[in-house]
């Protein structure tokens, strides 16, 4: 024999190779580049992971936690911030 033909065949079932972004979360629904916020604000985010995650929600460069001003709520993936602000009348 001077060579076999399955040396020169293909794979019949593709073959993934890991990658290094394979563990980092898919933004299903991201947030805007720029959101102006008068009352009541609802920003929400979901991703798709491997398994769930934990949300942080940042303004400024400070982490925001829930208070009478913002509140977090958190699902597996799925985050929600609620951002309340006072809304000043002119009378």
């Amino acid at each position: 024999m001077v060579g076999s033909p399955k040396a020169l065949e293909t794979p019949t079932s593709p073959h993934r190779v890991k990658s290094p972004f394979d563990d980092y979360p898919i933004f299903l629904q991201a947030l805007p580049a720029i959101t102006v916020i008068q009352g009541e604000h609802k920003m929400v985010v979901v991703v798709q992971t491997k398994e769930p995650g934990t949300f942080r929600w940042f303004a400024n460069g400070e982490e925001l936690t829930s208070s009478n001003e913002h509140q977090i709520i958190n699902e597996d993936y799925k985050s929600t911030l609620i951002i309340r602000c006072k809304v000043l009348s002119n009378s």
